[in-house]
């Protein structure tokens, strides 16, 4: 009754069966591991920053100035000048349910790069009290951040703003208000380094520092849905196979759809 797998279209169905399964299999677990990693990740970060070891801000960037994978939500150190005279307010900013104004400076001189380290001394809600920079050489500790998009709650990025703001911290942007480069990152001062009169900002919400991510979550459902396709398949083989065995059985026994159905008489009495 099952000879009809030793034909070819039945042969070339289970091989691509016998492929699928496997592949599906191992892209679940790939999609596992990546999430496993995620998480692991995670933890380190959240070890690092609860351990309070930072490192030099430079040793976490590219040397184009960009964020290296390494190097999100790390406590690192800012050793420079502040620039008191291109300080910058991000409005539409929120810290403890409050919207206020982040106070962007650059600190020039790191490390002897020509690029400035935007650091963020803190948030406030009025704009006319903020403390001035301190002068001379700092050293400003906090945690580097990755540079704000257009996605970023309360970016603002395209709205017209009075001049000393700017829509979002990013070296895209700061480009076009500053008469130097920076790096396409930036430090939220901590500690210490966060003066009187303003709030520290705290890491963000989607950071991976230990929570269940949204990425977490991304490699999760994938990791899922790659099994289901692999039992999907397997599922659909043996339905295919049922149905033509049964089929093949009815042949054997004479049943057809043809003989299951009762024909009309076609006599004139039937007729009548």
């Amino acid at each position: 009754m099952y000879r009809f797998l030793l034909k070819p279209q039945w042969v070339a169905l289970t091989l691509l069966v016998v492929l699928v399964v496997p592949a599906c299999v191992g892209l679940g677990f790939w999609q596992l591991s990546r999430y496993e990693g995620r998480v692991a990740q995670g933890k380190h970060e959240k070890k690092q920053l609860e351990s309070g070891t930072a490192v030099p801000v430079r040793s976490l960037l590219s040397g184009d100035g960009e964020l290296t994978s390494a190097g999100q939500n790390r406590l690192v150190t800012v050793s420079g000048s502040y620039d008191a005279g291109h300080q910058l307010l991000v409005p539409d900013r929120q810290v403890n349910g409050r919207t206020g104004y982040y106070v962007l400076t650059m600190v020039r001189g790191v490390d002897g790069s020509s690029r400035a380290v935007p650091v963020v001394r803190g948030w406030t809600a009025a704009k006319d009290r903020v403390p001035a920079a301190p002068a001379g050489r700092v050293t400003v500790t906090g945690t580097l951040r990755a540079p704000e998009s257009a996605d970023t709650v309360g970016s603002g990025a395209n709205a017209a703003l009075p001049s000393g703001q700017i829509g979002m911290i990013a070296g895209s942007t700061l480009v076009n208000a500053l008469p130097y480069s920076v790096d396409d990152a930036y430090v939220a001062a901590s500690g210490a380094s966060v003066p009187a009169g303003l709030t520290a900002v705290p890491i963000a919400d989607d950071s991976s520092t230990g929570s269940f991510t949204a990425r977490e979550a991304q490699n999760l459902g994938y990791t899922g849905e790659w099994f289901v396709f692999a039992g999907f398949a397997v599922f659909m083989w043996f339905r295919f196979v049922r149905g033509q065995a049964e089929s093949e059985r009815d042949r054997l026994l004479g049943i057809t759809d043809e003989a299951a159905e009762p024909r009309p008489d076609p006599s004139p009495a039937a007729a009548r």
